[in-house]
């Protein structure tokens, strides 16, 4: 299960920290190169995917990342906005 937390809201978005994230688990657990592997995965895949069923309830709804995870002790910061 994927660990959120608030990090900052204002008015028109709410910024997420993402402590631990699932996938980038599952990807050391395999021993894959998370650093290469997830951050195109994280911006080709899961980021758009999340951002299209956002604008299915909301179609002014979008997901930018902020800042990517640079380690496993490290996390992402995502933006909600409308």
């Amino acid at each position: 299960m994927a660990e959120l937390k608030v990090q900052a809201r204002n008015m028109n978005s709410v910024s997420v920290r993402v402590g631990r994230c699932p996938i980038y688990e599952a990807f050391l657990s395999i021993g894959l190169d998370c650093g290469f592997w997830m951050q195109g995965l994280c911006t080709n895949i899961v980021l758009p995917s999340i951002g299209a069923t956002l604008r299915r309830f909301d179609p002014k709804m979008r997901l930018a990342l902020e800042k990517y995870r640079e380690s496993a002790e490290d996390s992402c910061l995502l933006r909600i906005s409308r």
